[in-house]
């Protein structure tokens, strides 16, 4: 796809512009990413987004839940401030947890219950 002249929109997509914006090469990250090095991106980030203004202290709960929805790897990983948007990650899993455990144990009862009726019922 070749860079259109008549595009309007800032010269967003101009492969000649150059620009002096952050870039993740310059601040020392390689120009792609593995998986280990964009795991530890995201936790320099997660760790950084967090201050007193903007961040929340968790409860003891919330520091377990963190590990259990592997958010954080131990509760000595988790700083004192835990940014929002990493709270709110850590109730999307735990809300999957709640809704597909109780459905997991649902139907295993109900499998079971299944193959031990016709036993029930030639007693």
């Amino acid at each position: 796809m070749c860079y259109d002249e008549r595009n309007k929109i800032t010269g967003a997509y101009n492969p000649i512009i150059k620009r002096d914006g952050p870039s993740i090469v310059r601040n020392g990250y390689p120009p792609f990413f593995t998986r280990f090095t964009f795991k530890d991106q995201i936790r320099a980030e997660r760790t950084e987004a967090a201050t007193i203004d903007i961040g929340v202290i968790p409860s003891k709960w919330q520091k377990r839940f963190l590990v259990l929805t592997q958010v954080y790897q131990t509760q000595k990983d988790i700083p004192e401030y835990v940014a929002n948007g990493t709270m709110n990650r850590m109730h999307s899993r735990m809300r999957l947890l709640t809704i597909f455990l109780p459905c997991t144990f649902f139907m295993a009862f109900t499998l079971h219950y299944m193959k031990r009726k016709p036993a029930l019922v030639t007693e």
